[in-house]
């Protein structure tokens, strides 16, 4: 999948962060803040975006995998549904935090391709092959070099 990497983030912003939540990766001096993305404002979807693997639901205290390149299981927007395609593209919802759509946002980040949609239906999500670059700031770019591939987040 990539490069593996453990961090100890100091928070779970927001609640649990559940397996296929997009999510943003925020380093700060004492470790980082780990919280689902959104897409409605810039500042929502810069520096290190990706998505959790798992089985189950992680708060603070707990460990957490996050995938930036490789297929992955993510959740999509599901009001209204979504009209999908293997192949297109998806990006940060701006709409539902950590969730990903086919439709860009005015702030669009995107995260990778539809490999499988047919799990949409049943479990809301789709298997999608990771392609997630460096975005935001120069620091936030640096840490998406530094830290490409798989994360894995033991959460404080």
């Amino acid at each position: 999948m990539g490069v593996l990497n453990t961090l100890s983030p100091s928070v779970v912003s927001g609640g649990p962060i559940i397996p296929g939540e997009v999510v943003q990766v925020i380093p700060v001096a004492a470790g980082s803040t780990i919280k689902a993305a959104q897409a409605n404002i810039a500042a929502n979807i810069q520096g290190t975006i990706g998505v959790t693997l798992g089985q189950s639901p992680v708060a603070t205290g707990g460990p957490m995998v996050v995938a930036t390149a490789g297929p992955a299981f993510v959740l999509l927007e599901t009001v209204p549904l979504l009209v999908l395609a293997n192949g297109e593209t998806l990006f940060v919802s701006a709409t539902q935090p950590g969730r990903a759509t086919n439709v860009a946002p005015v702030n669009a980040r995107s995260i990778g391709v539809i490999h499988d949609k047919t799990m949409y239906a049943l479990k809301g999500g789709v298997v999608c092959d990771l392609q997630i670059g460096t975005g935001g700031s120069a620091s936030a770019g640096s840490f998406d070099m530094l830290f490409s591939g798989t994360f894995s987040f033991g959460v404080d």
